[in-house]
């Protein structure tokens, strides 16, 4: 019932039952979601590094099988929160993919961290890596002299929000700097993870 979900999904929520009061040897299931994030994390950091692509080949399979297990394991309202997390994930880095700032790539990977995980972890790992990549890409637009066209794009993005009809700025993809923002976002959400684990 929802008492027993509420139960499993405190466990979730502190990093899949690695407190010293539940081992992670008693919830494999959980365990294997977490085996799953981190070979996510490890083939899109390389793949970004070694390609400057995250493929979607790493990316499907991993919200696939987050909306999977979490139905699996927590039934339908599983479910509801890895939709949720996927959703957030999306959310998180949509507007930076928008401004040009990043690849639909680092989108889709924080979106699955989000099926795998849920809204509140992936909330945290993802502004984590938001911060953490976006100092080196706000630094990167200023050497390459782009600043102010990333900015304006974003800027005139919220624009039309209140603006209707309002048409967006073309993208100007031919050029921009092939930061692996994926092992930013790898990085962020590994902090997390180890946050849960030791400070619970």
């Amino acid at each position: 019932g929802a008492s027993h979900y509420g139960r499993e999904q405190g466990e979730r929520d502190r990093g899949y039952g690695h407190s010293p009061h539940s081992p992670t040897i008693d919830y494999p299931p959980l365990m294997l979601l977490d085996i799953i994030l981190f070979l996510l994390l490890i083939v899109a950091s390389f793949t970004d590094i070694r390609f400057h692509k995250i493929y979607n080949w790493s990316t499907f399979p991993a919200i696939i099988l987050g909306l999977g297990f979490n139905m699996s394991l927590f039934g339908w309202l599983g479910l509801k929160e890895s939709l949720i997390g996927l959703g957030v994930g999306f959310a998180i880095l949509f507007i930076f993919y928008l401004g040009g700032m990043i690849g639909g790539g680092d989108v889709k990977l924080l979106a699955a961290v989000g099926a795998l995980k849920g809204p509140s972890f992936v909330l945290w790992g993802g502004l984590y890596g938001a911060v953490l990549g976006g100092v080196i890409a706000l630094l990167s637009l200023i050497w390459r002299r782009r600043l102010l066209s990333g900015l304006k794009r974003i800027f005139h993005l919220l624009l039309g929000f209140f603006i209707p009809h309002l048409k967006p700025l073309p993208l100007e993809r031919k050029g921009s700097p092939l930061l692996p923002y994926g092992l930013f976002i790898a990085l962020g959400v590994f902090s997390r993870w180890l946050e849960l684990k030791f400070y619970g």
